[in-house]
C-alpha cells in the first residue's frame, strides 16, 4: 500500500471527528458497509464513524440482535437504517441506507474524485459489472463459506471459480481497473469480497489458481491496494478472518446467513 493509514487507524481517526458533514453507521468487518466507506474516503468526506452493535457477544458469532436491541445499543442507527442493517448515512435531514443507493448518494452529494464516468454507456457498463459481481462472486462466496459437506464445498469452489472466470472479460483490457474511467464505483462494490478471499482460504481451503484468467484479477487487486481510498479501509486480516467463524460453522443468524441458507434450500 502507499503509506496511507489502514482501516483500523482510519476508524480511530473518524470516531473522533468533530462537526462532521455526516454520520456513518458502520461495522468494521462488514463488506457491504465497506462499499460506502471506500466511496466516502474517495470523496474525502468529513464523516464521523459510529461502530454499530449488530450481533450477540461478538461479531464473529453472526447471531443477530433484535431490532429493539440494536436501537438501544446504537442510538440513532435504526432511525437511519430501519431494518437495522449497515451501512447507514445521516447527512443533515437525509437518511440513506443500503450500500448501492448509498454509494450513488455519495457520488452525487459530495465533490471530489468522480467514481462514475460521464458517458452513459460507461456508467451502464459499471452498473452491469456491479450486478454481475453480486451474482457471480458475492452470492457464491457465501454459498462456499456456509457449505456443510466436503462434496458441497468442492461444488461451490468450482462455482466460484467459474464466476471469477465469467467476470474477467468484462474488465477493461487496457489499464489496471475494471473501467477505462479508472477507480470507480465497481471497485467500491467488488473489492471488499476479493479482500476477504483469505476467509475462504482459512475455512474452506479455497485459493485462486495461478495463470490466466485469474492473473488479471490479482493484478487488479494489487493496483487497487495502491489507491489511498481503498487502502484506508483495509482492516487487519487476522482479525477479519476470525470474524467469519459464525458463517463457517453454520451458527450465524444474520440477514446474510438467512438469505444464503434460503438460496441453498436450507433453513435448518
Amino acid at each position: 500500500m502507499d503509506g496511507s493509514p489502514g482501516g483500523d487507524e482510519t476508524i480511530q481517526q473518524h470516531e473522533a471527528v468533530e462537526e462532521p458533514k455526516c454520520i456513518f453507521y458502520s461495522a468494521w468487518f462488514c463488506p457491504y458497509a465497506q462499499r460506502a466507506w471506500i466511496a466516502l474516503e474517495a470523496k474525502n468526506v468529513r464523516y464521523r464513524w459510529v461502530e454499530t452493535v449488530l450481533y450477540e457477544e461478538h461479531p464473529s458469532t453472526k447471531r443477530s440482535l433484535s431490532l429493539a436491541q440494536k436501537k438501544e445499543l446504537t442510538p440513532g442507527f435504526v432511525e437511519c437504517s430501519p431494518r437495522g442493517l449497515v451501512p447507514g448515512l445521516e447527512c443533515g435531514s437525509d437518511r440513506i441506507f443500503d450500500s448501492l443507493p448509498l454509494m450513488e448518494y455519495i457520488e452525487e452529494a459530495f465533490e471530489g474524485s468522480s467514481l462514475m464516468p460521464s458517458s452513459l454507456a460507461s456508467k451502464a457498463h459499471i452498473r452491469s459489472g456491479i450486478m454481475l459481481w453480486s451474482e457471480l462472486v458475492v452470492r457464491k462466496f457465501y454459498s462456499l463459506l456456509m457449505s456443510k459437506t466436503p462434496e458441497a464445498v468442492e461444488l461451490e469452489k468450482q462455482a466460484l471459480l467459474a464466476g471469477f472466470e465469467e467476470m474477467v472479460p468484462y474488465f477493461c483490457r487496457d489499464g489496471n481497473f475494471f473501467s477505462s474511467h479508472g477507480f470507480s464505483m465497481f471497485e467500491c462494490s467488488a473489492l471488499p469480497w476479493f479482500q476477504r478471499l483469505p476467509v475462504l482460504r482459512k475455512y474452506r481451503g479455497f485459493a485462486l489458481p495461478d495463470g490466466e484468467p485469474y492473473r488479471r484479477l490479482t493484478a487488479w487487486y494489487e493496483a487497487c491496494l495502491a489507491v489511498p481510498c481503498f487502502a484506508r479501509t483495509v482492516v487487519d486480516e487476522t482479525r477479519l478472518v476470525q470474524c467469519y467463524v459464525g458463517y463457517a460453522n453454520g451458527t450465524g443468524t444474520s440477514n446474510c446467513a438467512q438469505l444464503t441458507k434460503g438460496l441453498n434450500g436450507d433453513y435448518a
